[in-house]
């Protein structure tokens, strides 16, 4: 979970493929997990027009990239700092399965 606003219950997911980021708005009078940034999540993905949709959220390990936000922003800040074209090519790749086993859970 990359962003979340408990107050509206809504979120945006960064995928696992890296793709499109996802949108999810907990139903009207829908039950289901409370989500926080840096949650991981399991869910179902459908297209509406240009925007992916997170359905059925399912908590898989709270607070597991509680981080990730943050070190997104400062990657982004590095490299808009450094001005050099090239700088992405030497971008830190976050894996999500590397992750998952270092707190103990296969992805």
């Amino acid at each position: 979970m990359l962003w979340s606003d408990t107050k509206d219950s809504k979120a945006l997911i960064w995928c696992e493929d890296h793709g499109d980021l996802a949108f999810y708005r907990r139903p009207k009078g829908g039950t289901g997990p409370t989500l926080d940034a840096g949650d991981w999540v399991q869910f179902e993905l459908s297209m509406e027009q240009d925007l992916r949709r997170a359905r059925n959220p399912r908590m898989m390990v709270e607070g597991a990239f509680s981080d990730l936000a943050d070190r997104l922003l400062a990657d982004a800040s590095e490299s808009a700092r450094q001005s050099d074209p090239g700088s992405f090519a030497k971008a830190e790749i976050i894996s999500f399965h590397d992750r998952c086993q270092k707190i103990g859970r296969a992805g």
